[in-house]
């Protein structure tokens, strides 16, 4: 049985995971035949908000592919993301409690979240909870870590996440397991891939009492050409959960409940001509939540719509030279039940980048994006960005940017909590790795980053946020993924950070100092692999839900084990998660389940 890590056994853990990258990666000699960086190749798009490689973009970005999320057995994004290098899951307890991500530092609303490209962050809170977003149709998820996140606007001060929803494919599956945990998703796509439509729903009763979470989501895709050079994209995301909010601890709500709803539409039209691409994106989505305890007399909705549209050109100057160039506006409206009531604002927003080669093994990309905010003002945010091929396989980024976050609706409105005087939180940012790819199918990553907060919004004694703090966040990663030997695969990831408050010199709340991860798969046979994976996070203070005072909590680590199976068209896995049964809390007062076991089959079709 394995228990929270004292810091000595943390520390001996971090060691082997390093000992761990060094062994497999010794024995490759392989060089990859890598061309100079390109704009070729459509890849991932948060980046410069067009498809472009991971190769040649500067920003420090991490891919979670359909076969990645397969592999993990995880039914959502929330969960899938803790093993992604530099960004750890802020989790209340099990399936479906509340999952907040935080990257290489930044709180959660500092991190914008992007459904195929739409912004969902909450205009109350300014966060997004990932345990709403099952993997069932979701295709792939691009993270964009750093100063690059400049482009997108106020809520990317930390990065963004994007969630891109599959494009095609049919497929029917099932899951069964521990806590009542059940799940069922389908999805249909026509002959000439023009029409998909998928629907999916996860429910369990829960590890704590009032923990049931019942969530469906149904999606669709519509996408046509237009002429010989235009397509047309519709889409629609609807979801509606249900879940018990046992609250913690300390102070359990056995009869708190938490209803939402949400229903994104996007349509995005995209035309190539000789001289380059146009893209327009147009958006809206609506989402209701509830929260109600009759033991207190709570019963709080908000009602929030979200409205906008993303024109861009992007320019082909000449080869290995692009230019982009667009325009954002948005609407933000949210009806509060409570103190908050009725508020609106409205978001306009220019941006350039430019992006060339400016030798044979050197890219420079250099952009610049101008925010008006009805409420707040104006606010400019640069970027400037490297990628320098020192020979193949082995490149080298260097990012530096500055990113604005305004305060959220309830920060300014809430009475009688709040200050209607806030100012943006602003940041500069710098960021530096190296990959190095000894063969093809293998990749080590290093880097290191550099964060300076000014004007952060933090509550007083009196629970009024002010724009006081300061904050330094400094820090590295090291990550190994690939190919690892004729029958294993997989990654592992080890990152530190340093998150201190300038006034106190006090590690910010719930910001480990280290964590790592692996997902490891063995292929026993062509059909049957086993797959190992392991968290671990280091000690992090945070607020004590009894007293408020700051306690440290204690490190932990948590492994789960995967069996997974092919036949023809179907496909099964077991799992074992929590292998060990550990007792830990990712966030004080809640505790994380213990072991439970779950079977799952799909087939395509």
């Amino acid at each position: 049985m394995i228990y929270p890590l004292s810091r000595r056994g943390f520390r001996a853990w971090t060691f082997l995971f390093l000992g761990v990258m060094a062994l497999v990666s010794a024995p490759a000699k392989t060089s990859l035949a890598q061309e100079p960086p390109t704009f070729e190749l459509p890849e991932v798009t948060v980046p410069g908000r067009r498809p472009q490689p991971v190769t040649s973009s500067p920003a420090s970005v991490s891919v979670l592919t359909r076969e990645d999320l397969e592999r993990l057995g995880v039914l959502t994004i929330g969960e899938a993301l803790a093993y992604v290098t530099d960004v750890h899951i802020r989790q209340q307890g099990g399936l479906g409690a509340l999952s907040l991500p935080s990257i290489r530092g930044a709180a959660p609303n500092q991190v914008l979240v992007l459904i195929d490209g739409v912004p969902v962050n909450g205009p109350m809170t300014g966060v997004f909870d990932l345990s709403t977003v099952s993997v069932a149709q979701v295709r792939r998820v691009e993270i964009l870590k750093g100063p690059f996140s400049a482009l997108y606007g106020s809520e990317g001060l930390g990065g963004v996440i994007n969630i891109v929803t599959v494009e095609g494919g049919s497929e029917l599956a099932a899951r069964a397991g521990s806590h009542g945990t059940t799940s069922v998703a389908g999805r249909w796509t026509s002959s000439n891939a023009a029409v998909t439509i998928g629907a999916d729903r996860f429910a369990s009763s829960g590890f704590r009492p009032n923990s049931d979470v019942a969530s469906m989501t149904i999606s669709g895709r519509l996408s046509w050409q237009h002429g010989n050079n235009s397509q047309v994209t519709l889409l629609v995301n609807h979801l509606r959960s249900e879940l018990g909010v046992p609250g913690p601890t300390a102070f359990p709500s056995p009869q708190a409940r938490q209803e939402e709803v949400r229903t994104i539409l996007s349509g995005r039209w995209a035309r190539d001509d000789p001289g380059g691409q146009w893209i327009v994106h147009g958006f809206y989505w609506t989402g209701g939540f509830r929260f109600t305890d009759p033991a207190f007399a709570v019963d709080s909705s908000i009602d929030s719509q979200v409205g906008g549209v993303v024109a861009q050109r992007v320019w082909r100057r000449s080869a290995g030279h692009l230019q982009t160039a667009g325009l954002e506006a948005r609407s933000l409206a949210l009806q509060h039940n409570g103190a908050v009531g009725r508020q609106q604002a409205v978001i306009g927003a220019l941006f350039v980048q430019d992006d060339r080669q400016i030798s044979p093994r050197t890219l420079l990309s250099m952009g610049l994006r101008y925010d008006v905010h009805s409420i707040f003002g104006t606010h400019v945010n640069p970027r400037l960005g490297v990628v320098y091929l020192a020979r193949d396989g082995l490149v080298f980024r260097a990012a530096l940017g500055r990113t604005a976050r305004g305060p959220t609706f309830s920060e300014l409105f809430f009475t009688p909590f709040n200050n209607p005087g806030l100012r943006p939180e602003s940041a500069w940012s710098a960021d530096a790795s190296v990959a190095w790819r000894p063969r093809p199918d293998l990749e080590l990553t290093a880097g290191a980053f550099l964060t300076e907060a000014t004007d952060l919004i933090r509550p007083d004694a009196t629970f009024v946020p002010r724009n006081v703090g300061r904050a330094g966040i400094s820090g590295g990663s090291l990550g190994l993924a690939g190919q690892l030997t004729t029958r294993l695969s997989g990654s592992v990831t080890v990152s530190a950070v340093s998150a201190i408050d300038r006034s106190t010199g006090a590690q910010l709340l719930r910001v480990p100092w280290v964590t790592a991860s692996a997902a490891l798969h063995y292929r026993v046979t062509e059909h049957i692999s086993v797959s190992g994976l392991a968290q671990i996070v280091g000690p992090r203070p945070d607020a004590d839900p009894a007293t408020f005072a700051t306690v440290l909590m204690p490190a932990y680590a948590v492994f789960h084990l995967r069996i997974t199976g092919s036949a023809g068209a179907g496909r099964w896995q077991v799992g074992i998660d929590n292998v060990f049964e550990a007792n830990y809390e990712p966030i004080a007062g809640f505790p994380a389940p213990g072991r439970s076991l779950f079977a799952a089959v799909s087939w395509r079709f």
